[in-house]
């Protein structure tokens, strides 16, 4: 979502059931400032950085809610990723968000004894469950869009944005942490497959 002087920035209308819509200033999930809609005081920060050649770990991304760190997340070559939550001891990141071996989704992780999975539909859009789904999805994220108007033909490009409802709200911290990682982890997938189609 890089700027351009001809195209305009808007932000996409929020859902009538949100509690609360954090707009993306950037789809590059690895480098990106997001805020909450209508509260200015609420941001978070994803900043990532590679590693020299020949070194065990390739990256490190830190996801924080204005200055304090939520999610440290070291991407290595050979062993399995680490995350680190909230300052905690380093965990394998594949225990705290698991996948399926042969498929991208659902992807799974814990919350206060409860089990929450990301699903995605096409589009990139990715929804979020908790384990007793009845009522539905519960946060949803919605990647950036280009549209045009009516009167020109104007590109107006609708920022990402991830919109959670009050239960989700209530782990706002982890919804976000989780999506941002599920994002980088799709975005890692894909160009990995276009690297190998070239």
């Amino acid at each position: 979502m890089e700027s351009d002087p001809q195209v305009t920035l808007i932000a996409p209308p929020a859902s009538a059931d949100a509690a609360t819509t954090l707009d993306f200033e950037r789809d590059a999930v690895t480098s990106t400032t997001i805020r909450a809609r209508g509260n200015d005081s609420l941001f978070y920060s994803v900043e990532s950085e590679r590693a020299g050649r020949f070194k065990l770990v390739k990256a490190r991304s830190v996801i924080r809610e204005g200055d304090k760190v939520l999610a440290t997340v070291h991407r290595r070559e050979v062993l399995p990723d680490k995350l680190s939550l909230r300052g905690s001891a380093p965990l394998s990141l594949n225990k705290w968000l698991k996948s399926p071996m042969a498929a991208k989704f659902p992807v799974t992780f814990e919350e206060s004894g409860r089990k929450y999975r990301w699903k995605s539909n096409n589009g990139g859009k990715l929804q979020l469950y908790s384990e007793d789904a009845e009522s539905g999805a519960i946060a949803w994220f919605h990647p950036s869009r280009l549209t045009y108007d009516n009167d020109g033909g104007r590109p107006l490009l609708h920022s990402a944005c991830l919109s959670l409802r009050p239960e989700a709200d209530k782990m706002r911290e982890t919804v976000v942490i989780s999506c941002i990682l599920v994002l980088q982890k799709m975005r890692a997938k894909e160009r990995a497959r276009e690297y190998r189609a070239a």
